[in-house]
């Protein structure tokens, strides 16, 4: 960058400056996103219930979906995950996963990740064959000429009774299920192709059966982190996280406990992009009662360390800020559970990190149901710009729960001359881009060229002048 020439420059633009006022300009609203709904094929009643991408295909889950005849979902319910690609900027369904032997209540779908060209799929309420118990399966799908096929079945211990595979994750050949009584987290490992019970899970600290070991989670690459968001060890209900790191012959390491300053939940969002591990504490008190907070940590070589606490502007009692995270590279995605709007409960707030600022708030991203969407953004999730939001209790006009799915593309809703990421364009904008421009920083060079000139001080004027 040529620094001596950006310091000319600035004067040439504080002149250009009194001789235009940068009025408030207008950011434009987001996109209009891709709704999606189960197929006209199943009837349904909780779609976008759990939601998984590994960026090549979308799996959306309905753990209530009625697959085993055409009637009420409460007299069919058995559960389903639909698959879906991109094609030209909207998701297409591609797919139907349903286990050929489901039977009702078998709650399929109901825990749900991806790994590559492998996912899993919890189905808490389904019966091994010969035990006469709805201990729960979990089942492994590969991708296969273009279909996700089953390729294993994850038995659960002897001495599970209830709920396994409610809750899963996946990285590699290391799978976790999780299942609540007893509250346990079991490790499986592919060994000569099938799936084997390796160890069982234990925090390493004393827990009560409330406190949710393993309710939540996140897997990716080596490192698996298992939440426990009613963990009590801080104070009643403050949540804390387990950060353990796989080894090269799969077994588990435990590495640290994180725990949160806040008051509650934290850990039940969770998310993590191979370098930002972000935390939502939803029931954590700030400025109002229960607004919650996601704090973001970074691994220095030997633990996780706290990067930045953020909280959402005009938070309204209880926001529960938090209850739902996506983070990739510099984006960050949380969700509150308060009704803003007379259609919407939930909003997805976007946050994007920048050198030497930090995490700061951008924007939320909308959904205009054509009645009234509950659970908006819970669950959330992205990949390269694009994001698939939840809203598994969604109703149709008859009053039914349906629920449905809200795609985005976050390309639409940016903003490059929103220099101070408060929303609008404002002439602090302005004078945050001469200060860039002064300082010779990469962010001033608005052309694109490499080089600071008057051709970025006027490509920035006409971004601001055009309201992006």
């Amino acid at each position: 960058m040529n620094r001596s020439f950006a310091r000319r420059a600035t004067g040439i633009s504080i002149l250009a400056c009194g001789g235009w006022t940068a009025a408030h300009a207008q950011v434009p609203e987001p996109c209009e996103p891709q709704r999606l709904v189960a197929p006209t094929t199943v009837t349904p009643f909780s779609f976008g219930s759990e939601i998984v991408t590994n960026g090549d295909y979308w799996f959306v889950a309905d753990r209530s979906a009625g697959t085993v005849c055409s009637g009420p979902p409460l007299e069919c319910g058995t559960g389903a995950v639909f698959v879906y690609q991109e094609i030209d900027g909207s998701l297409e369904h591609v797919q139907t996963i349903v286990p050929p032997d489901v039977r009702l209540y078998d709650n399929f779908g109901v825990g749900m990740d991806v790994d590559g060209d492998r996912l899993i799929v919890g189905s808490m309420g389904a019966e091994w064959p010969g035990t006469g118990v709805r201990q729960g399966i979990s089942y492994i799908y590969e991708l296969q000429g273009g279909l996700w096929v089953e390729t294993g079945r994850l038995r659960p211990p002897a001495e599970v009774s209830e709920a396994f595979g409610r809750d899963v994750y996946l990285s590699g050949d290391v799978a976790l299920v999780a299942s609540r009584r007893p509250r346990s987290v079991y490790r499986y490992e592919l060994v000569d192709g099938q799936w084997i019970q390796q160890e069982t899970l234990s925090p390493p600290d004393p827990h009560g059966q409330r406190e949710c070991f393993g309710c939540t989670g996140m897997a990716f690459d080596e490192w698996f982190f298992i939440a426990t968001f009613l963990d009590g060890t801080v104070s009643d209900g403050a949540g804390s996280v387990y950060a353990y790191r796989k080894r090269p012959d799969n077994t588990l390491e435990f590495i640290q406990k994180i725990e949160s300053a806040g008051t509650g939940g934290f850990g039940h969002g969770i998310d993590y992009d191979g370098q930002t591990l972000a935390i939502g504490a939803m029931y954590t008190h700030r400025d109002v009662l229960y607004q919650g907070v996601v704090q973001t940590y970074l691994f220095d070589g030997t633990q996780w360390v706290l990067e930045q606490e953020m909280t959402h502007d005009d938070p309204i009692e209880p926001s529960v800020f938090g209850i739902s995270v996506s983070v990739k590279g510099d984006t960050l995605l949380a969700t509150e559970t308060a009704t803003r709007t007379g259609t919407v409960q939930g909003r997805v707030v976007r946050f994007e990190r920048r050198p030497g600022v930090g995490w700061q708030e951008v924007g939320d991203l909308v959904a205009a149901p054509p009645v009234y969407a509950r659970d908006f953004g819970e669950p959330v999730v992205m990949h390269d710009g694009r994001v698939l939001a939840g809203a598994p209790e969604e109703i149709d006009a008859s009053g039914s729960l349906i629920g449905a799915a809200y795609f985005f593309d976050l390309a639409c809703t940016d903003c490059p001359a929103d220099l101070d990421a408060d929303g609008a364009l404002t002439n602090f904008d302005f004078l945050t881009y001469l200060n860039l421009f002064q300082d010779g920083d990469a962010l001033a060079d608005f052309d694109g060229d490499g080089e600071l000139t008057i051709f970025d001080f006027l490509a920035f004027q006409d971004a601001f002048q055009a309201g992006c």
